[in-house]
């Protein structure tokens, strides 16, 4: 196992993981929740219980390299039903609709080298997956309670903790009072919260500006950029939002 991933490893050996499999740079839903059996190509076998199907593929293929890549759907098998999915280029997430987070993938950074539940505090409302190249992947989630945690590579301030380091395992990502997310997104190295009021803060890589406050200096913490958004979607260049009240917003 990749040295920085044990920390997470440790914490959750006692819970339910899917199969073995390595990181894809596509994953989506194969199929609804039912029984899953044993698959003899993982070398590990699916849970008993019923669960759901999700189906990866890519570069990454099932040894974790380039080398093995995988050029057919293969399938995860997971312990409940699945309400999200999302993929970067090196790690893949499923959130389930009892808020447990399951994820695997490349693990560079602390992405996650291995598939199991990823260790939290609470039920996750939103999951969200960024990252450009490989080994350089971070995540995001939104707690029911309004938490915000994060974990991954760090580099760009795109965590949200202040500082470039990377973390291996989530950590609750300081906001200023008051300031709490309802939707959460990330892209590149850049990441977006909005509140329930439509207030949109960034964070992290701005070296395209993509953060939107004007500058091209990188963001340690969360800036506000607009206020009057619904959702926000980028890349590692650019950025997109749809806006509330007929197309009006205000800065």
């Amino acid at each position: 196992m990749i040295p920085a991933l044990r920390k997470v490893a440790e914490c959750s050996r006692r819970v339910s993981r899917p199969v073995l499999v390595g990181a894809g740079s596509l994953a989506v839903i194969a199929a609804a929740a039912g029984p899953a059996a044993a698959d003899p190509t993982a070398g590990r076998g699916a849970p008993s219980a019923p669960a759901s199907t999700v189906a990866f593929w890519g570069s990454f293929g099932t040894a974790g390299s380039v080398s093995s890549p995988l050029t057919t759907p293969f399938p995860v098998y997971l312990p409940g039903a699945v309400r999200q999915i999302g993929t970067s280029n090196s790690t893949a997430y499923a959130l389930l609709t009892n808020g447990s987070v399951y994820a695997w993938g490349l693990g560079a950074n602390g992405q996650l080298g291995v598939p199991l539940r990823v260790k939290l505090p609470g039920r996750v409302r939103e999951a969200f997956l960024g990252g450009s190249l490989p080994r350089n992947g971070q995540t995001l989630v939104l707690l029911d309670n309004g938490s915000l945690y994060a974990w991954g590579d760090g580099r760009h301030y795109q965590l949200g903790t202040g500082t470039t380091a990377s973390q291996p395992s989530p950590v609750r990502v300081p906001l200023r009072p008051g300031l709490r997310f309802t939707k959460i997104a990330t892209s590149g190295a850049t990441s977006y919260g909005i509140t329930r009021g439509g207030d949109l803060y960034a964070w992290g890589d701005n070296e395209f500006g993509q953060v939107g406050n004007g500058s091209k200096v990188n963001a340690p913490a969360p800036v506000f950029v607009l206020g009057g958004v619904r959702d926000a979607s980028g890349t590692n260049f650019d950025v997109a939002v749809s806006l509330r009240d007929g197309g009006s917003y205000r800065r």
